[in-house]
């Protein structure tokens, strides 16, 4: 028996013993560097290829870090809809992380028990449609195989929930062998192209542009200061969509946005965010404001006379404001000190560019990264201003059921270090059907025709990754 073997009996019979100790099932995590380095998207198409019921996909802007997760050890499932979902979460991963054993050969970040997932973005919402069937209002598991990658390495981390009947010699053979056909003979494996033959299902833009209109006089009614609404565009194609294809060609045309997907039972959530709400590591937390958005120019001077144009634009110096205040209110009652910058700036990314502020913070002994996200949640981004009266309008104005779309969706670790981002610029694949989302802030003053061609650049990231483009 090698080196690794003996350490993962090792770990195996601790777990054992304290499964019997306990009378209840130990999570065990067994992380070891790789001789060589895989590709994230390979690991992604082989698990894509397996069916399994659980398949996430993480990386970071420019994939500076990169993590895929296969199947479920176990999961945090939250189906009822009420506004504890954040706390429930927490307190079930605190339980599992106090009963965690693990062994890593290297501190890796994200090479360990890693709770990855997402919610809803209003569990209150009446009427859900059976398109988000498969995506529970807090649905959160940590995954069976994880494979981290980052500055040219790569990691692997088996989690396996132990009952107290295994037998120790047999399940470590097990994790070895199983281990090694995910990483698999050297070299990648084509990822699959999309032929460009998405057909666009029907629309009515004079529809979404009337409940446009009246969310504008009832915010000139003083009803509600912002409300954001969405729309959907449905997709088919004539074969079934390679997920790990879309993914590829987001990291080739949305390099500089958080790349993710969460599959459930065949049904993948696929986007490139390039929204943080926030991140913590350690004591700080990291927030990204981003609303106001002004599409790229064809030519450099038509490009920089558009984003002067967004820096002095008063509707949407507004919105972004709202979103500054709130979220800089929000994280002052979690923070010590709070920076935000004086002045936004833009973050331009291929297809638009927008209003952009940071918030660091220096967080209170007593914070916790999901009790920030449930604060922060919906962002005046995505839902508006005040929160709860713009909750109210989008549930009675807006038909679309939003599901994990505009939901906070991302991770976080045993040490309570993570990072979540906004569910946008993103499609919902099912088989040969795609459904893609996209909102538009509405103030006193919204053109409803400016906000629908808005939302149509929203989705050309999408867009131009199913076509192939």
């Amino acid at each position: 028996m090698d080196f690794q073997s003996i350490r993962l009996l090792r770990l195996i019979s601790r777990g054992l013993d304290q499964c019997h100790e306990l009378r209840e099932p130990v999570l065990i995590s067994y992380s070891l560097p790789l001789e060589k380095y895989i590709d994230p998207v390979t690991f992604f198409l082989r698990a894509e290829a397996m069916n399994s019921e659980k398949v996430t996909y993480w990386s970071e802007p420019n994939q500076s870090s990169v993590f895929v997760g296969i199947g479920a050890a176990l999961s945090t499932v939250v189906q009822d809809a009420h506004s504890q979902r954040f706390i429930e979460t927490e307190e079930k991963w605190r339980n599992i992380v106090n009963h965690c054993l693990q062994d890593a050969l290297e501190d890796v970040l994200r090479a360990g028990p890693v709770l990855m997932g997402g919610f809803s973005f209003d569990p209150l919402k009446p009427n859900m449609s059976k398109r988000w069937r498969r995506f529970a209002h807090a649905d959160f598991h940590v995954p069976q195989w994880l494979l981290t990658t980052r500055d040219g390495r790569a990691w692997l981390t088996a989690n396996f929930l132990l009952q107290g009947n295994e037998e120790p010699e047999v399940l470590t053979s097990a994790i070895i062998e199983r281990g090694e056909q995910l990483i698999g003979p050297e070299g990648e494996v084509d990822t699959p192209f999309l032929a460009a033959s998405m057909v666009r299902g029907k629309a009515d833009p004079q529809a979404w542009m009337n409940i446009v209109k009246l969310a504008t006089e009832r915010i000139r009614h003083g009803e509600v200061g912002k409300v954001v609404l969405a729309r959907d565009l449905v997709l088919h194609n004539t074969r079934e969509v390679s997920v790990a294809a879309v993914i590829r060609a987001l990291h080739r045309e949305q390099a500089d946005s958080y790349i993710f997907s969460f599959g459930r039972q065949g049904d993948y959530l696929v986007g490139a965010s390039p929204e943080r709400i926030i991140k913590r590591k350690g004591e700080a937390y990291y927030s990204t404001c981003l609303a106001g958005s002004i599409p790229r120019g064809k030519t450099l001077e038509e490009d920089e006379e558009l984003g002067q144009q967004l820096l002095q634009d008063e509707k949407n110096l507004m919105e972004h404001n709202f979103v500054v205040q709130l979220n800089r209110s929000i994280l002052g009652k979690h923070c010590e000190t709070i920076a935000v910058a004086e002045k936004p700036v833009l973050m331009r990314l291929r297809n638009i560019q927008h209003l952009y502020t940071p918030i660091v913070g220096k967080g209170k002994t007593e914070s916790s990264l999901l009790a920030v996200l449930g604060d922060l949640h919906p962002t005046p981004a995505l839902g508006g201003f005040p929160k709860a009266a713009a909750l109210e309008q989008i549930r009675c104005l807006e038909p679309l059921d939003r599901g994990w779309y505009g939901g906070p969706v991302g991770w976080i670790d045993s040490r309570g270090d993570g990072e979540f981002v906004v569910a946008i610029r993103c499609g919902l694949v099912q088989g040969k059907t795609v459904s893609l989302f996209a909102g538009g802030g509405i103030v006193e003053g919204s053109d409803p025709q400016s906000e629908y061609e808005e939302t149509a650049i929203k989705m050309q990231p999408m867009l131009s990754a199913l076509e192939g483009m």
